[in-house]
């Protein structure tokens, strides 16, 4: 996953994730977080969007929830998920 985000926002703002600010906080093979200063938030939307493969394995990334801290984050919208 990590190189999969990694080439595509290369490809895609000619920047590095490191540049824009995001920042993989955390995948299980099946959902993750990913952090983003609030400036970049359409843009990281836009990332996750255009990312269609991982491992020569077709995948669809949907945007569950987003908040100002990850704290938050976990604790209410996403208390479900598994992390």
């Amino acid at each position: 996953m990590i190189q999969t985000l990694y080439k595509t926002c290369q490809s895609l703002f000619s920047s590095t994730c490191k540049e824009k600010g995001f920042f993989l906080v955390h995948f299980n093979g099946n959902a993750g977080i990913l952090r983003c200063p609030l400036t970049e938030l359409e843009n990281a939307k836009t990332l996750l969007q255009k990312i269609d493969t991982i491992n020569n394995t077709s995948v669809t990334i949907n945007t569950l929830a987003t908040s100002g801290t990850i704290k938050s984050l976990l604790t209410t919208s996403l208390k479900d998920e598994k992390f």
